[in-house]
């Protein structure tokens, strides 16, 4: 029987480690970085982590404009807003693939349109490198995970400067 007042070094050293293992393991914090916000565009489907979204909410329509072409589907009213749509699977140099309309992305939104969108945690494990010959622009998709969600970094896209619209 192991007890505090035991002089034997290894008793007190099994004490020790018996104390450390009995204990509860901590919870894994779980922060905005952990979530991730998944949309359907294109027929595939997509993730954001949630720190980049700050709202989302569906549209009635994209409204194309004249003479703006990919990767832009045009624009969209968002409660008195008017905002960009970005065509994402055109953005990823995909097909639009039979889901119907694409979903838009703005600065400060996401905007589905007839797209479904949901909040999950960041899927487990690691990230596989994006298919070879993917023609996404550099930086912009973070990973493939081993369910097929494609994780994208909102920040790169963003940043892209083939996005401005300069005519």
């Amino acid at each position: 029987m192991i007890t505090p007042d035991n002089d034997d070094p290894v008793e007190r050293v099994l004490a020790e480690r018996a104390r450390l293992l009995a204990r509860p393991l901590p919870e894994p914090r779980r922060t905005a970085v952990d979530e991730v916000a998944v949309l359907e565009a294109g027929g595939e489907r997509y993730a954001i982590e949630l720190r980049s979204v700050e709202r989302i909410q569906p549209v009635e329509a994209v409204t194309p404009v004249p003479g703006l072409g990919p990767p832009w589907a045009g624009l969209v009213a968002l409660r008195g807003e008017i905002l960009p749509a970005l065509d994402l699977p055109s953005y990823l140099g995909r097909s639009p693939g039979p889901a119907g309309p694409p979903a838009g992305a703005a600065p400060c939104a996401i905007v589905a349109h007839d797209a479904p969108v949901a909040l999950a945690a960041r899927p487990e494990g690691g990230l596989s490198a994006p298919l070879a010959g993917t023609a996404a622009p550099p930086g912009v998709i973070l990973g493939v995970t081993d369910d097929l969600l494609t994780v994208l970094d909102v920040a790169t896209i963003l940043a892209d400067p083939a996005l401005v619209v300069d005519d």
